[in-house]
């Protein structure tokens, strides 16, 4: 695919939705220390939902998020 290989070639570690161009969604811990994180992932990811999750644990997923 030498067409997409240029595209990630131009795209550049600052651009990373040119790396994910149909990213819709990204999923992750989102409060106390993850804040300044998840933040910074709306700022580099305009248009992308991010839904921070609340408590994982590898029991089981406690928290299921809701529309709101």
């Amino acid at each position: 695919m030498p067409r997409r290989a240029a595209e990630l070639k131009n795209a550049g570690p600052l651009n990373p939705a040119a790396i994910w161009p149909f990213l819709r969604v990204i999923s992750c811990w989102g409060d106390g220390h993850a804040e300044i994180a998840r933040a910074n992932l709306v700022r580099r990811f305009p248009g992308v939902i991010v839904q921070p999750k609340g408590l994982l644990a590898t029991e089981a997923c406690v928290t299921i998020p809701l529309p709101g």
